[in-house]
C-alpha cells in the first residue's frame, strides 16, 4: 500500500525489534503495536508519551519497525475521532490490566472503536509462565 492510499480509520499494526516490541510480540503473535490513522494523523498510546497523536511522517520514522494496514470499511470515522480525542493526554497503562484512567495500545484502540476485545497479557514466552523480560 502507498502511503497516499491510507484511509481516515486505517488501522496500523508494527512489529519491531526493541526488548519490549520482541516481549510484547511474544505473548501476543506478530505485532507489538498498533495505532490508528484518523483525520491526517496517527493516534496511539505509548510508553514514551501516554495517549498522543503525531503526524505520520513522525510515525514512520521511527526505525526498525514493519507495518501492516487493516482497514473496517464499516467505521464510523467521525464517532471515533471524537472518542480518539477524548482521551488524548491521559497516561500509558504500564501495568497493562485493566485501568480506566490510562491505556496500553490495543486499549486504546478498543475504546474507540470496539470492534475486538482486549485479552490479557499472559506475559509468557512459550517457554515459561513469564519470562525473563517481564521479571
Amino acid at each position: 500500500m502507498k502511503l497516499q492510499d491510507l484511509a481516515s480509520g486505517d488501522l496500523l499494526f508494527t512489529a519491531d525489534r526493541s526488548d519490549m516490541g520482541q516481549a510484547i510480540q511474544n505473548t501476543t503473535g506478530a505485532y507489538s503495536h498498533v495505532a490508528i490513522y484518523l483525520d491526517g494523523m496517527i493516534y496511539e498510546a505509548t510508553k514514551e508519551n501516554g495517549v498522543s497523536k503525531q503526524d505520520l511522517e513522525n510515525f514512520l520514522a521511527r526505525e526498525n519497525q514493519r507495518i501492516c494496514v487493516y482497514r473496517y470499511e464499516k467505521m464510523d470515522c467521525l464517532a471515533v475521532l471524537k472518542v480518539a480525542e477524548k482521551h488524548l493526554g491521559k497516561p500509558y497503562n504500564h501495568s497493562f490490566y485493566p485501568n480506566e484512567g490510562a491505556f496500553y495500545c490495543s486499549q486504546y484502540i478498543a475504546e474507540m472503536l470496539p470492534i475486538f476485545e482486549t485479552i490479557p497479557m499472559s506475559f509468557g514466552d512459550g517457554k515459561q509462565l513469564i519470562s525473563d523480560f517481564w521479571q
